[in-house]
């Protein structure tokens, strides 16, 4: 039944956000949430499928996850995102973007926080990213983050190349 449901949503995604005009529409485009709420109201569709859309289609190191009462639900990372990052399996009460849903307080507040608190990768606490958390229902709700200074990535693509893999040896 997912694949179905994956492949009905990729369908409507292209339907109603044709990657010709899409793509047109968020060239040049700086990284931020504004810019998902511009899609959402351009193309008239809900800020769930705007964002889904906008981080798998820009050129950006962006995530996207979805949360519930027992953790992460799902999740879509951009292309630029390391193939080990992955964003954290339940949300930290530390996360001011958190507390503002709790509070019920409707504006969209970009916070910088540190990594850990949205990503699963070694060395993310040594790292910031941007975060922007709304509800999507009364007991779900969705992260958008992206890294303001890619340091992160660009540190652990350079950890990676330093890793030595021994050459096979054969008896």
């Amino acid at each position: 039944m997912r694949g179905r449901e994956k492949v009905a949503n990729e369908y409507a995604s292209e339907l109603l956000m044709p990657e010709y005009l899409f793509s047109q529409f968020i060239r040049g485009s700086e990284i931020s949430f504004d810019v998902i709420l511009s899609i959402k109201e351009t193309f008239g569709v809900s800020l769930t499928a705007a964002a889904i859309r906008y981080v798998n289609s820009c050129d950006f190191p962006v995530l996207l996850a979805c949360y519930g009462p027992s953790g992460r639900r799902w999740y879509h990372k951009s292309k630029q995102v390391p193939q080990y990052f992955y964003p954290v399996r339940a949300v930290s009460k530390l996360s001011p973007g958190y507390r503002q849903v709790l509070a019920q307080d409707a504006k969209y507040l970009t916070n910088e926080v540190d990594a850990d608190l949205w990503i699963d990768a070694r060395g993310a606490e040594d790292y910031e990213v941007m975060e922007v958390v709304w509800p999507i229902s009364r007991d779900s709700l969705m992260v958008f983050v992206w890294w303001a200074d890619e340091g992160q990535i660009v540190d652990y693509g350079e950890d990676e190349e330093e890793v030595e893999i021994p050459e096979p040896t054969f008896r």
